[in-house]
């Protein structure tokens, strides 16, 4: 299955720059394109050797990283490849047909067609709030980079789940009236969407200030519901022994998953890959959420938004569904409930043991608080206060996980 991934990004990408030869443009600029891609993704690339940037000769291009392996076209990520077909359009083609053969290079691909830097701008669906009470109606309203930040101050985040969070909000208020959007891209923590409605890179400045202040709301309204489901399990005394076939996983319903289950934010390792995973599930629910409660709990590496993203980028409210229910057959239909078990069998096979509590009994009462009052006690503090607060739930959390 996942060689059979690989096989159909990479025929995305060469569906591309196919769209660009059935558009007219001629095959030595197309293989010009490619090869200008493969080396300026190269130079990129933490393992590169340097070299000349310009592309050398006019066949396929291969360059050598620091660690032995060769880089070509087929390590382009799609993205980028349409990142850097817009300037390459821009140059190759006449102005009265470079629309066409931009339009043209998105047909049949599963992605929404970017708007190109010369088209005129559309409307802003988010230009007015929806409701009277998306506008602020404090005297000095905070910017959008203050709201965000406020959001993370309250809610712990991290720093890469800010940056995030900010390029999914850029992203959003991106799309056009007509539906086109920008395209979103993080590296090296650092947030960037390329186009977008204006016809140029989108900016958190861009956005409506409204539009930021409902999406925080939405947002700590989820993470707060997320927390209170995975606290309200008592995974510490629920028996988590495997028993004979609860119920079936089917591959042909639910992929398989491609990420790694060993490191958060990574790609599977070969062995990994090697794995034979079962079709019988042998954890029911209840067993599933309490391995999801201990995983992000008691682990010093995984949180919930990155277990979340190793099941394919499921979303919050689908697994708050999940959590929430008690019962061994309580959405046993639901996918997530086929990937959650897939992610923990990946684990057992590797011989990976399920993070577990070494706090005394007292300091567990503690930790199960009503999560309501820390809440609202947290959110009446100052911006120091709340700092501080962040900082010593994290330092309590890393000294748990020792």
């Amino acid at each position: 299955m996942v060689r059979s991934t690989i096989i159909w990004m990479n025929g995305l990408r060469d569906r591309a720059t196919d769209n660009l030869s059935l558009a007219g443009v001629a095959a030595a600029d197309v293989q010009y394109f490619k090869t200008l891609c493969t080396v300026l993704e190269y130079v990129r690339h933490p393992n590169h050797c340097g070299g000349i940037v310009r592309p050398q000769g006019s066949g396929p291009e291969v360059r050598t990283l620091a660690n032995g392996k060769t880089f070509t076209w087929e390590d382009v990520p799609l993205i980028e490849v349409i990142k850097h077909a817009e300037s390459f359009v821009k140059d190759k083609v006449e102005e009265p047909r470079r629309t066409e053969v931009w339009r043209q290079m998105f047909h049949g691909l599963p992605m929404r067609m970017k708007r190109a830097s010369w088209e005129k701008a559309s409307s802003n669906l988010r230009e007015h709030p929806e409701t009277p009470y998306s506008q602020s109606t404090a005297a000095k309203p905070k910017s959008n980079g203050e709201l965000i930040e406020s959001l993370g101050s309250v809610a712990a985040l991290e720093r890469r789940k800010i940056e995030i969070f900010k390029t999914q909000i850029v992203f959003r208020d991106s799309v056009s009236s007509e539906g086109t959007s920008g395209a979103m891209s993080i590296r090296d923590g650092i947030g960037t969407v390329y186009g977008g409605r204006l016809g140029r890179d989108h900016t958190l400045a861009d956005v409506p200030n409204h539009f930021p202040s409902r999406k925080n709301f939405g947002e700590a309204r989820n993470l707060l519901k997320l927390e209170q489901a995975l606290e309200a399990i008592e995974c510490e005394d629920i028996d988590l022994t495997a028993r004979e076939r609860v119920s079936y996983r089917d591959f042909d319903m639910v992929e398989p998953i491609f990420a790694s289950c060993v490191k958060p934010n990574q790609n599977q390792t070969e062995e990994e890959k090697d794995l034979e995973i079962s079709t019988s599930i042998d954890r029911d629910c209840d067993q599933v959420r309490a391995m999801i409660a201990r995983l992000v709990r008691y682990s010093d590496e995984w949180t919930v938004d990155a277990f979340r993203k190793a099941l394919g980028g499921e979303k919050r409210a689908a697994l708050i569904k999940f959590l929430e229910r008690k019962g061994p057959r309580e959405c046993i239909k639901l996918r997530i409930y086929q990937e959650a078990w897939e992610f923990f069998h990946r684990r057992e096979l590797l011989g990976i043991p399920l993070p577990c509590s070494t706090l005394p009994e007292e300091s567990k009462k503690r930790r199960r608080e009503p999560l309501e009052e820390r809440a609202v006690n947290t959110l009446e503090k100052s911006a120091d206060e709340r700092k501080t607060v962040a900082k010593e739930a994290a330092k309590r959390r890393k000294l748990e996980a020792s």
